[in-house]
């Protein structure tokens, strides 16, 4: 439904040189190997090319190591020129359907997982009821990972938690999200309105690692506190952390859009009543030196004001 069609794939390789295709995968896949499965050619006939660009340019592209490649600094260089100028063609193209009225185009987009709902999923398929020709790359990826993706232009946006501080990146709109304490039905606080971190000592907890921006959070509201953070479990998978509370006496901290307490299948999602730790920010990011396609730019005004009115669609 959402996978990129034949029509965009053709017209990239049409004007982009195979060299250049070559080594945009060798970069993605860290590895010739893998490159070479996922353009269905032979790792000799890949390895052959990277050499003749890199002989071509004078310059080492890549690292080798004992297990796949990494880029040099000439490569990170030449796979930002390549990106951008997919960019660039991308979005010439779409001008050039728009003058026959066909509404087509890619967008690529980093998301924690947090996002999913209420805001990413639904407006993804709303958006696809009235731009049947536009296609989507949806990446689930922690806080971190997903400022990064933009900033490297290796996604047109991004949703996390908590506007980064850089200069490359420009928050499009934000909503805010509350910290919710995530525990089974029978648990000891199930019956709890609202919670302070101090109701939540003496019980095992279950939380984001360092890529997650709810784990930056809690960090830092333990260190206000006299309080030992010290999580039995530390995950980048939501899922494992909730089925952990759901299972255990573990309590799971997430952010949710509303502010209430709710039972959220067998878990009970309690607020926080700590206002000033409770309270975090859900930030759309664009790259500032990036312009974006007709389809992405589009796609992210319905995106930002689903969220600015705290709703889907």
């Amino acid at each position: 439904m959402f996978g990129k069609g034949k029509k965009a794939v053709a017209v990239s390789q049409l004007v982009q040189p195979r060299a250049f295709r070559y080594f945009e995968a060798v970069a993605r896949r860290g590895s010739i190997r893998r490159a070479a499965e996922s353009l269905n050619i032979a790792s000799s006939a890949v390895n052959r090319m990277i050499l003749e660009l890199e002989r071509a340019l004078g310059a080492q592209l890549f690292e080798r190591l004992p297990r796949g490649v990494r880029l040099t600094s000439a490569g990170e260089f030449l796979l930002l020129h390549i990106r951008r100028s997919n960019s660039a063609f991308e979005t010439v193209h779409e001008q050039i359907d728009a003058l026959k009225g066909v509404q087509r185009g890619h967008v690529a987009i980093a998301a924690v997982e947090a996002a999913i709902e209420p805001f990413l999923a639904r407006t993804v398929a709303q958006f696809h009821l009235a731009h049947r020709r536009v296609t989507y790359q949806v990446r689930i990826a922690g806080s971190v990972e997903v400022a990064n993706a933009v900033a490297q232009e290796q996604a047109d946006l991004g949703i996390t938690i908590n506007t980064p501080n850089s200069a490359r990146l420009l928050a499009l709109a934000t909503a805010a999200y509350y910290l919710h304490a995530f525990v089974g039905r029978s648990h000891p606080l199930a019956r709890y309105p609202a919670l302070r971190l101090t109701d939540c000592t003496g019980f095992p907890v279950a939380t984001g690692d360092e890529t997650l921006g709810g784990r930056q959070r809690l960090e830092h509201a333990f260190e206000q506190t006299s309080l030992d953070f010290r999580p039995v479990l530390a995950s980048n998978s939501i899922a494992l952390m909730l089925q952990s509370a759901k299972y255990s006496d573990a309590i799971c901290f997430q952010a949710l859009p509303l502010m209430r307490r709710r039972a959220i299948g067998a878990l009970i999602a309690i607020p926080l009543a700590d206002r000033d730790i409770a309270e975090v920010e859900m930030a759309l990011i664009t790259n500032k030196r990036r312009t974006l396609t007709t389809a992405a730019a589009t796609f992210a005004a319905q995106l930002a004001q689903a969220m600015r009115r705290g709703r889907p669609g």
